[in-house]
């Protein structure tokens, strides 16, 4: 089976074979600009995580820094004295959140993967010399592949033994973010660290990667004040999270009928005479300062009753009510 799916300018070509189940996937490059312009919606996305902002943000700078604490106690009347190490981490819920917003950038199949960013900044700029207190775009890659790449012993901050060998902080990473994250991957079990060893690994890492993206986009973003990158400055105002997760449309007719087995209307040629005007229906109590805000829950199920009676049952309510204060 062959499938061909356009979204924006890059092609997705999917080919599946029934008799081994496997696919593979080709995403086409989007053009320079338009990599760099979705980079920003992204980056700024990553940044206006919750963990980002406040005191998350402080306590997962201490995550960046592998920073822990020795707590010392001692019981006088025994003389007894203990030691613990303590390290505190970011709720793991909040936390997935964050790894699904940066995983698009580490993916080098994602179109907008770093090195795709950094190619598409090279594509641009490359006949211009950045002024010295830019680092060299090789430079940003080069740290970035630090960060992210597998397949090497190198830890970054943390490696812990186990009964089957050494692990690194980077292995515990992917290991939490595609063994119980987003994929069921049994071989991402990595040497026999625990899961909560796994995600304490991944935290660490993922906080130096989320403040790279920052830094990044603050690079992209002088870049473009600077006149290297020319893009549309959309992309540094427009809202790319959802704020208010309350949504209030004005209403500006309602009409009901009794539930019958036909499907929902047509728009377009639906007959209002038919149906009962539900304005009309609340017009009293609109009248009256006694009542200055209700709600209304309209319910669709073939179980629900019809819904003029719903209508007819909430006026009756309200009505009943306020009939002291109407009789005043």
């Amino acid at each position: 089976m062959r499938r061909l799916t356009r979204h924006n300018s890059a092609l997705l070509v999917v080919q599946t074979y029934a008799d081994c189940r496997q696919y593979a996937v080709r995403v086409a490059n989007l053009p320079p600009v338009q990599t760099i312009e979705s980079f920003v919606l992204r980056a700024r996305r990553i940044c206006a995580h919750s963990l980002m902002q406040g005191e998350n943000r402080a306590l997962l700078h201490t995550r960046y820094k592998g920073d822990m604490t020795i707590e010392i106690t001692k019981t006088h009347k025994t003389g007894a004295v203990s030691y613990e190490m303590v390290r505190r981490y970011p709720d793991e819920e909040t936390m997935e959140s964050l790894a699904a917003r940066v995983r698009p950038l580490m993916l080098g199949s994602e179109t907008i993967a770093f090195k795709k960013v950094i190619d598409a900044l090279r594509t641009i700029i490359k006949t211009t010399k950045l002024p010295d207190e830019f680092e060299p775009l090789t430079t940003w890659l080069g740290e970035w592949n630090q960060l992210v790449l597998r397949g090497t012993d190198n830890a970054q901050a943390l490696a812990i033994q186990t009964d089957e060998g050494m692990v690194t902080d980077r292995d515990l990473m992917y290991s939490w973010l595609y063994g119980d994250v987003v994929h069921s991957n049994a071989q991402e079990d990595v040497k026999g660290a625990t899961y909560e060893q796994r995600y304490f690994g991944a935290v660490d890492v993922l906080a130096r990667i989320v403040d790279f993206v920052e830094s990044a986009l603050y690079l992209v973003h002088k870049l473009y004040e600077e006149g290297f990158v020319k893009m549309d400055a959309r992309v540094f105002e427009e809202g790319v999270t959802v704020r208010d997760t309350t949504k209030r449309l004005p209403v500006v007719g309602a009409y009901a009928r009794e539930v019958t087995d036909e499907g929902p209307p047509d728009f377009e040629s639906i007959d209002l005479t038919q149906w009962e005007n539900g304005f009309e229906l609340m017009e009293e109590v609109l009248q009256h300062d006694v009542c200055t805000r209700w709600s209304m829950r309209a319910a669709g199920s073939q179980i629900a009753p019809p819904a003029t009676a719903l209508m007819r049952q909430l006026w009756d309510s309200i009505a009943s009510q306020m009939e002291p204060a109407i009789g005043q």
